[in-house]
This record gives structure tokens, sequence and C-alpha cells, in this order.
């Protein structure tokens, strides 16, 4: 009679072991998830505060003319920020696209010219104005500029 008592004891006792190790596994999954969430909340508030210097910023296709092998923009920022970087998408008559980019700060009020290497003509230019804050580059797409009609120099 004492063996079955002694066994049923240590059937308790291992049931307590099993609940207790569930429950920090249980703690250990919340945890990393809580924390996980947590990261990716404050990513996301980081990222709205740099759009919001977007709204800042600026900028105008001045005069845009082209030869065989480079594309020649005088781009002016009208905004009150610095723009660090510029995004130039170049399209052709039937719709095309290149892509290219120069990195040449512009300081408010000042005009800059952008040289940049093309494949065949083009009709019409998009200059997206890009940030560096914090070692993090932030591209303002919503502030374009456009060019069409794109001159042979």
């Amino acid at each position: 009679m004492k063996r079955f008592q002694s066994r049923r004891g240590e059937a308790i006792w291992i049931a307590w072991v099993m609940i207790t190790a569930f429950m920090v596994a249980m703690g250990a999954i919340i945890y990393n998830w809580s924390r996980s969430y947590a990261s990716a909340s404050a990513e996301q508030v980081k990222e709205k505060a740099y759009r919001e210097e977007c709204s800042d910023v600026a900028i105008s296709i001045e005069s845009a003319c082209q030869d065989n092998y480079t594309l020649t923009l005088t781009v002016k920022n009208l905004g009150r920020v610095r723009v660090d970087k510029i995004v130039v998408n170049m399209f052709d008559a039937f719709g095309g696209g290149l892509s290219g980019e120069q990195e040449l700060p512009v300081k408010p009020g000042v005009s800059a010219v952008y040289t940049v290497l093309k494949q065949g003509p083009v009709y019409t230019v998009k200059a997206v104005p890009a940030l560096r804050k914090n070692n993090k580059w932030v591209v303002c797409s919503e502030k374009e500029a456009e060019y069409s009609k794109v001159e042979y120099c």
C-alpha cells in the first residue's frame, strides 16, 4: 500500500514540474513576441517622424537637356531643408524607364546642376528628393518634380 501512495506522490510532483515548465515556456514566447512588437512599433514611429521632414521639402527642375550619353538637369531647392540626394527617373516617349541618382547636397534657395548617364532619348524626367537623417535615407516620393519634352543640348 505504501508503494502505491509513493507513486501517486511522484505523479503529482511530475505534474507540477510539467505545469511550471509549460508556464516558463509560454512566458518566454510572450516576452519575445512583445519585444519584437515594441521594436517594430518604434521603427514605425521613427519612420513617421522622418516622413514629416518631407513636409519642408520642395524642388523644381528649372531646365533639362540631353546629349547622346548624359542628361543634365538644373534643380532648384524651393524648400526650407537641405536636399542631400536626387533620384532621377527618366522616361522615353513610349514610357520605358531608367533610374539614376546622384548625391549632391542642395541648400534651400540654391540651384544645382546634376549630370546623369542615360541610354537612349529621354522625353520626361522626374526628380525625387532624398534627405539623410541619422544615417538613413528618407525619400520624399510625394515631392517629386517633373519636366517634359527634354531637348538636346
